[in-house]
């Protein structure tokens, strides 16, 4: 992993502003999927991660739950790559 993290700030479903570091960005060979894999601390080391699909709309984008065993399996490999 890089040694800091990029920030990105974000509105949750409540309207409240949170910011996140970004670990990485991955998207499906076929290139019709992205997910954003992030944590909340500022730490490099022994962070607890999360994973988001990226949806783009209009020249913006949101963060939506994986909601498939497919997509996550996936999410997991590449988690598990970064990893090594």
């Amino acid at each position: 992993m890089k040694n800091e993290l990029e920030s990105l700030k974000i509105i949750n479903t409540e309207g409240q502003e949170l910011e996140i570091k970004v670990v990485s960005i991955i998207e499906t060979s076929d290139k019709l999927k992205k997910f954003i894999i992030y944590t909340f601390d500022d730490k490099v080391e022994n962070v607890e991660l999360y994973a988001s699909k990226i949806i783009e709309s209009n020249d913006s984008y949101e963060l939506d739950a994986i909601d498939n065993n497919e997509d996550w399996n996936f999410v997991q490999d590449k988690i598990k790559e970064l990893l090594k």
